[in-house]
């Protein structure tokens, strides 16, 4: 997996986020992108192959989940956050899930940005570390006002 450190990063407070990534997915489980942990962060998920998007501001947060499995073989998954706490998952251009968040990011999180697992404490509703097993491309990020 790949490990970003905070400072090599920008700060997300009170900013949109759009995350989008190309995966395969070879097990069930596991984090495509994470950043923060159980007090301030994100994460894009999978948990029994379907797609998750957590987002905690000051430790509130409640994952966005779709109730749909990801075909087998590549797709392309992305999710997002809006400044009015608005969030949707999309697999493949097609909206899958919505819902709506506690807030956006209150403050930097503590934990850097990972590619493939989320390590130290985790943002979603799943055990620290949570490796993605399969393949991950194209990723995107983005912030915004």
């Amino acid at each position: 997996y790949l490990d970003l450190k905070n400072s090599e990063l920008p700060n997300p407070t009170g900013l949109a986020i759009s995350i989008s990534a190309r995966i395969r997915a070879d097990s069930p489980d596991g984090v495509v992108i994470a950043q923060g942990g159980q007090s301030q962060g994100f994460s894009l998920y999978l948990k029994e192959r379907m797609p998750c998007f957590a987002i905690r501001s000051g430790s509130r947060g409640v994952p966005v989940n779709a109730n749909r499995k990801l075909p087998d073989g590549w797709v392309d998954l992305k999710a997002t956050l809006s400044r009015t706490k608005e969030i949707s998952i999309s697999v493949n251009g097609e909206r899958w899930a919505t819902g709506k968040a506690a807030g956006v990011l209150s403050a930097m999180p503590g934990d850097g940005l990972q590619i493939g697992a989320d390590t130290i404490s985790a943002v979603g509703d799943y055990l620290p570390e949570n490796h993605f097993k399969g393949m991950i491309k194209d990723v995107n990020i983005e912030f915004s006002e």
